[in-house]
This record gives structure tokens, C-alpha cells and sequence, in this order.
């Protein structure tokens, strides 16, 4: 996708802005970004790992609200184009995979979403995904080192669907009030 065609799509996104709230996913290369958004939209889950190149965008329900997902890659080669599109934001959802190394990349990434939403009320959350595997860092102590709320994740498990929902909804600012 061209330069052009995402400055058309951000300006529509601004037209758009008032009524639906705007949520956006960062973090590394495979933390599983995109996994959580199917998970969210109850979409079929491979296995297989295929990195979003540029962004991905997509539209879920929380209650009664639109919310517009995006969803971010994490090749730093695409970092200096997402300024503009991260600018909106109602939340930022910064996704790690609660490995000692990449928290301190994604601690990072909070640090340059906050500089970029300085002048606007967009609250950060961390997921703390991939809980299942071994070598991973307690949520409690992800919160601690990232400096917002974190919450537990694995996100190929479907049976965390109900718990992605929840979270977003309680963090998204959701105008429609509850389903």
C-alpha cells in the first residue's frame, strides 16, 4: 500500500473520528498483534506466523461501539511512517511476549507511543502475551517494568476471547454504552 493511499485512508479515519473509537496495536516483530485481533473478531487462529507488513486494519464491536483496529507490524523499518496514523489513538495496546528482552523493547515503544500522544488523552495498556510459554515474565511484573496496566495473555487460546473483550471494553472509551 502507497504513501497516498494511507494519508487517504488517515484523513478518512479523522472524518470518521467521532463516531467510532480508535484502538491501536504495537509491539515486536511476532508478539502476536495480529493473533489477538482474530482472536477479538472470533476469526480462524493458523498457528502459522505471517509478519503484517505496514498495518492491517480492521473494525470490531465493544458493546454497542465501532471500535477501528489497527493493527501495526513491527519491523522498524515501518516505525518512522506511523507517527501520523498512531495520532487519534483512543488507546494504544503495546503487546509483548513476556520475555525479559522483549519488554525492554516494548518499554521502548511505550515510551516513543507516548511522545507521539502527548497532547491527547490516549491511555496505553500492555498485553503480556504468550504467558504459556516457558521463559516468561509474570504479568505483575511486566506492569511494573512497562509503567501501565498489563494483563495477562495467550492468544491462541480461544478461550481467552471473552477476557480480550473485557479488557478492551474497560479501556476503550465506549460511548454506546454495554451490549
Amino acid at each position: 500500500m502507497g504513501l497516498h493511499q494511507l494519508q487517504r485512508m488517515h484523513r478518512t479515519w479523522v472524518i470518521m473520528k467521532m463516531n467510532i473509537s480508535k484502538c491501536s496495536f504495537l509491539g515486536a516483530p511476532a508478539v502476536g498483534k495480529t493473533t489477538l485481533l482474530k482472536l477479538i473478531a472470533g476469526k480462524d487462529i493458523s498457528g502459522q506466523y505471517i509478519p503484517t507488513q505496514g498495518f492491517d486494519r480492521g473494525s470490531i464491536k465493544i458493546g454497542k461501539q465501532s471500535v477501528c483496529a489497527w493493527d501495526f507490524g513491527g519491523q522498524k523499518a515501518f516505525l518512522p511512517f506511523y507517527k501520523q496514523y498512531f495520532m487519534g489513538s483512543d488507546l494504544i495496546v503495546v503487546v509483548t511476549d513476556s520475555t525479559p528482552v522483549n519488554i525492554l523493547q516494548t518499554k521502548q515503544l511505550i515510551k516513543w507511543a507516548r511522545s507521539i500522544n502527548e497532547d491527547e488523552k490516549c491511555n496505553i495498556i500492555a498485553i503480556a502475551n504468550k504467558q504459556d510459554l516457558p521463559g516468561h515474565m509474570a504479568c505483575d511484573r511486566v506492569a511494573n517494568i512497562l509503567g501501565v496496566p498489563a494483563y495477562p495473555m495467550v492468544a491462541t487460546d480461544r478461550t481467552n476471547r471473552d477476557k480480550m473483550y473485557e479488557i478492551l471494553k474497560r479501556h476503550v472509551n465506549v460511548n454506546g454504552g454495554d451490549d
